[in-house]
């Protein structure tokens, strides 16, 4: 609809909306959409595990660790700015 000039502006989830502008048949498009700052709204990620599940510590155990291992050696921040998403905490 942006592309088309049906409206001005529209809001959701940017790393959704720039994988889909930047498959092949976007990238045109990609190129003259404006992201604007601050953002409307910002949401937490978050992992869930059921309760039940006779996983979940090691589940747990094992995102904490990979996540600390990825911002302890940059690469968290490097796929965040690949994405186009800035530095996060």
């Amino acid at each position: 609809m942006l592309a088309k000039d049906r409206v001005d502006l529209a809001y959701g989830n940017k790393a959704l909306g720039m994988h889909f502008l930047h498959q092949a048949a976007n990238r045109e498009i990609a190129a003259l959409v404006e992201w604007k700052s601050p953002e409307l709204e910002s949401k937490d990620h978050l992992l869930a595990v059921l309760k039940t599940d006779p996983r979940r510590e090691r589940i747990l155990r094992d995102f904490n660790r990979g996540l600390a291992s990825m911002r302890a050696d940059g690469s968290y921040k490097a796929i965040l700015k690949a994405g186009g998403l800035g530095d996060s905490p």
